[in-house]
C-alpha cells in the first residue's frame, strides 16, 4: 500500500513542485490549502486548485484566519510596538502551518506531512534520530525558518525540494506546463499585501506615529514616520543628511525614538537569547562552539555559546556582527545540521 503524504499547498511554484516530486516517488499525495488571511485568499486558492487538478490530487481547504490573527498577526504587531523586529514566518511554521498539517494528517491517517521548504530531514544512524539540515541551494535554504519545530515531528516530515536548486524547480514547472511556473517567490509578510508598514499603520495606526531620529549623543537629526519603518542595522531610507553613513542602532518604543550611529555602534560581538528550542533530545552540552545565524539571509559565523539559565543563553562571536536585532531568531548549526535556536533579547 502506498504511503500517504499530506502537503501544504499555497498556489506557488515551490509547493506545487514538491507535490509533483512526491507523486513521482510513488506516494499517495493529498493537498491542503490553509487560508491564513485575505491576502493568501482567492488567487492562491485558484492556482492551487488548478495545480492539484492537473496533478490529479485531492485537495482540502482549511480556514484558520481567526487563529492566524491571534497567533501571528497580533505577535507581529506586539513586537513592533515594543521596538523589536518580528519574524512571522518562524512563528507561523511553529504555531500554525505544521500544527494544522499534523492535525489534518491524523484525521486522514496520513503517514507523512510535507511542504515546499528548501531544507532536508535525514536520519542520522550514529545519533539514532532524525535531523534537520540545510537545503543544497544555500541561497534559498530555509532551515533557519524551521528551527522552532518540535523535534518529535521530524520523523514525519518530508521536504522534497531540499535536494534541488530553485532554477531547476522553475524549469520543471515550465516543462510540466504548470500555470504558476513563473509566479514570484512568496512574501515574508504574506498577510500585509506587500507592505507591512502600511498594514501596521492602517490596522494599528495610533501606535505608529511620527517621532525624532537622534544620534547616540541625543542630538535630533530628523523625524521618522513610525518606528515600524525601521530595523536595527538599516542604512538606507533614513531621510537624514550626514557626512558619513549612519545605521539604526536602537528603537526606543517608550519614547518613540529611532537612534542612529556609525557602523561600529551597530556592531556587536555578543547577544543573549531566550525561548530556546533544541532539535536533539537532551540539548547541547554547554558551553559549545557552533556556527550561528542571526537573520535569515545573514551568513553563518563562529561563536561560543554559554548557558545562562534553563531557557536563556549567551552567544560570544569570534568576530563582531552587524545589526544584532532583538526579536529575530538566532539559530545554531553544526556544519549543515540545525542544532536549535532561540529569540534574540
Amino acid at each position: 500500500m502506498k504511503k500517504k503524504v499530506l502537503i501544504a499547498m499555497s498556489g506557488g511554484v515551490d509547493s506545487s513542485l514538491a507535490a509533483y516530486c512526491l507523486l513521482e516517488k510513488g506516494y499517495d499525495v493529498r493537498g491542503i490549502f490553509m487560508r491564513f488571511s485575505s491576502s493568501n485568499g482567492p488567487g492562491g486558492l485558484e492556482k492551487t486548485r488548478a495545480v492539484t487538478a492537473r496533478l490529479k490530487m485531492p485537495l482540502a481547504i482549511l480556514d484558520v484566519r481567526d487563529d492566524f490573527k491571534n497567533q501571528v498577526i497580533e505577535y507581529f504587531h506586539r513586537e513592533y510596538v515594543t521596538g523589536r523586529t518580528p519574524n512571522p514566518c518562524v512563528v507561523c511554521n511553529q504555531k500554525m502551518k505544521f500544527k494544522y498539517l499534523l492535525a489534518k494528517a491524523e484525521e486522514l491517517n496520513a503517514d507523512y506531512i510535507s511542504t515546499g521548504h528548501y531544507a532536508k530531514v535525514e536520519y542520522d544512524s550514529d545519533q539514532k534520530r532524525f535531523v534537520l539540515k540545510q537545503g543544497i541551494d544555500r541561497a534559498k535554504d530555509q532551515s533557519y525558518m524551521l528551527f522552532s519545530l518540535d523535534r518529535r515531528w521530524l520523523g514525519r516530515i518530508i521536504f522534497p525540494l531540499g535536494s534541488y536548486v530553485k532554477d531547476k524547480i522553475r524549469d520543471l514547472a515550465r516543462e510540466l506546463k504548470l500555470e504558476n511556473y513563473n509566479s514570484p517567490d512568496s512574501q515574508d509578510v504574506c498577510f500585509a499585501n506587500g507592505d507591512y508598514r502600511n498594514f501596521l499603520k492602517n490596522t494599528y495606526g495610533e501606535k505608529f506615529s511620527f517621532g525624532p531620529i537622534v544620534n547616540e549623543q541625543g542630538s535630533v537629526l530628523g523625524r521618522h514616520n513610525g518606528i515600524s519603518h525601521f530595523t536595527i542595522g538599516q542604512r538606507k531610507g533614513l531621510g537624514i543628511a550626514s557626512g558619513k553613513p549612519l545605521y539604526v542602532t536602537r528603537l526606543d518604543s517608550e519614547r518613540n525614538t529611532v537612534m542612529v550611529g556609525d557602523r561600529k555602534e551597530v556592531s556587536r560581538d555578543e547577544l543573549t537569547a531566550d525561548s530556546l528550542n533544541w532539535l536533539m533530545p537532551a540539548g547541547p552540552p554547554f558551553p559549545f562552539r557552533a556556527q550561528v545565524k542571526i537573520r535569515y539571509k545573514h551568513p553563518k559565523s563562529w561563536a561560543t555559546v554559554s548557558k545562562l539559565t534553563k531557557d536563556r543563553l549567551k552567544v560570544k562571536f569570534d568576530l563582531a556582527q552587524l545589526a544584532v536585532t532583538p526579536g529575530q531568531a538566532v539559530v545554531f548549526y553544526d556544519q549543515e545540521t540545525v542544532l536549535g535556536g532561540g529569540w534574540i533579547e
